[in-house]
């Protein structure tokens, strides 16, 4: 049996193409009723690759809400949302503490993510922080790693047979990055050597490229 996916190899950020399950629940309704949030406030934890941007993008749409980013001067207040993305990532503290309170002063729905809750040493920023309300995405389940990988697979038009996909999920690690490392370094030593893939081409990536998890030497 061979999955045959015809998709371009294009990330569509569509509420649709969006899989659900119980590890990105909360988050997911969430941002459905931003409308209810404590001071106009979310902050999605999760780690890469777990979909914050997918559900930024999502919540965009729903709320007609605009991205910022971190050296953004002139802001739109008019706006009825904002997103901004990675704060872990932001370094300059007040400019953080500025954007915050200008979209609870204007009454703007303001979406958070970040992989981790940062610490700062500005203590009214971090009082924010502490206050804004959390959701945290949960490590995937077996089920939505599944889905994932032909996820990965469909977006990059890549054609594999059943017993290779269980090949491949016998042997990951159960992490949202991995999964999508290790379906690029498939596809590149595919393209590579112009070998179709199969479960010998999935271990040598295995062992070439991600040795944190070798494939197991006695299949």
């Amino acid at each position: 049996m061979q999955f045959t996916f015809k998709f371009i190899h294009k990330k569509e950020f569509t509420e649709e193409n969006f899989i659900i399950s119980y590890c990105n629940l909360e988050a997911y309704k969430a941002i459905k009723s931003f409308q209810t949030w404590p001071e106009y406030r979310m902050l999605i934890l999760g780690p890469e690759g777990s979909g914050k941007s997918h559900l930024a993008k999502i919540f965009a749409k729903e709320a007609g809400g605009e991205f910022i980013s971190y050296d953004d001067g002139e802001l739109n207040l008019k706006a009825k949302a904002w997103i901004l993305e990675d704060i872990e990532q932001f370094g300059d503290e007040n400019q953080l503490f500025h954007k915050i309170n200008l979209a609870k002063e204007h009454s703007i729905s303001l979406l958070i993510t970040a992989e981790f809750l940062p610490r700062y040493n500005l203590k009214d920023l971090q009082s924010r922080i502490n206050a804004t309300a959390t959701v945290i995405i949960k490590r995937p389940d077996d089920g939505l790693l599944r889905a994932l990988l032909m996820r990965h697979f469909s977006d990059r038009q890549l054609v594999v047979s059943s017993d290779v996909m269980e090949y491949i999920f016998t042997r990951t690690e159960r992490s949202f990055e991995y999964i999508k490392r290790l379906v690029e370094n498939i596809d590149k030593l595919s393209l590579e050597q112009k070998r179709e893939i199969t479960a010998p081409l999935v271990k040598k990536v295995l062992e070439k490229y991600m040795p944190e998890n070798l494939a197991d030497e006695s299949e």
